[in-house]
């Protein structure tokens, strides 16, 4: 099961390199950013699941992350996987790479990077 792990992280982190305009596919679903309508530079963001591209929302977006802080605080101790979640969203916002914060923050980096203080 580790090989195949690996292999579609390998996949998929091709097929992130070859998409030019930011987009991210995995085998269940894929994300673009096309041209938006609210002024110069506005980009709309599309998941494409089951072959039909949806304009991805504000309230979509925030159902996922309630969803998964509350996941993250039910299997981390005290709660704090939410805050854990939310310092990885931050790096990514402050500007690291998405790959940075994986390599930070990740499933095989360990519990908590020795910088977390929650």
């Amino acid at each position: 099961m580790a090989n195949f792990r690996k292999m579609r992280d390998a996949i998929n982190e091709r097929e992130r390199e070859k998409r030019s305009n930011g987009g991210f596919h995995s085998p269940l679903i894929e994300v673009r950013e096309i041209e938006g309508n609210k002024g110069e530079g506005d980009r709309i963001i599309q998941l494409n699941t089951y072959g039909l591209w949806r304009n991805m929302s504000l309230e979509v977006l925030l159902e996922i992350l309630d969803k998964w802080f509350k996941n993250e605080d039910r299997i981390y101790s005290e709660g704090r996987g939410g805050t854990y979640l939310l310092s990885a969203i931050m790096e990514l916002r402050e500007g690291s790479t998405v790959k940075e914060v994986l390599e930070k923050y990740g499933k095989n980096r360990g519990v908590y990077p020795k910088t977390y203080r929650p």
